[in-house]
């Protein structure tokens, strides 16, 4: 993988069937490679199915690995902040259906500088969403909660005692 950076450092992959994941954390394995482009490991995901803990698991994996490129080829702008945080250069990739060789190709990647370049998180929208809602009696509608106001929820009119 030294064609991706001058800097000799293990790098990761995030593979689905043989080939990079579309997404990040749902990939089904973690790839470790070391500088020269041999193979390390092959782990199982941790983050694919255990929520925040596997989230921690899969950097906590990283770092053990010293793992200091990752090529994605879609990631979570929360999750791209947490990388980029830990020193980890991120590299997207134009294509992911391209045999290992072509894949790394300079060409094909494109350094990810700043969480903002990763996808907004719909599931953290929401959740600020949610915290913003006023009580009732504070001028805010329950309509703007998800919709329309519905007591099982636990969303808006929980906290306006409804």
């Amino acid at each position: 993988m030294n064609a991706v950076t001058n800097i000799p450092c293990n790098s990761a992959l995030m593979l689905s069937q043989g080939l990079l994941a579309g997404h990040f954390t749902r990939a089904e394995q973690l790839q470790i490679l070391s500088p020269e482009g041999s193979v390390i490991a092959t782990l199982a995901n941790p983050a694919a199915a255990e929520g925040c803990h596997g989230k921690q698991g899969l950097l906590d994996a990283l770092a053990h690995h010293q793992v200091g490129q990752l090529v994605v080829r879609n990631i979570g702008e929360r999750m791209l902040g947490r990388l980029l945080a830990a020193n980890i250069r991120v590299l997207q990739c134009r294509s992911a259906r391209l045999p290992l060789p072509a894949l790394l190709a300079p060409a094909n990647l494109q350094p990810l500088t700043e969480a903002s370049q990763g996808r907004p998180s719909r599931r953290h929208q929401s959740k600020a969403a949610i915290r913003a809602i006023q009580p009732v009696g504070t001028g805010q509608s329950h309509a703007d909660c998800h919709g329309g106001c519905n007591s099982n929820s636990g969303h808006c009119c929980a906290s306006g005692g409804n």
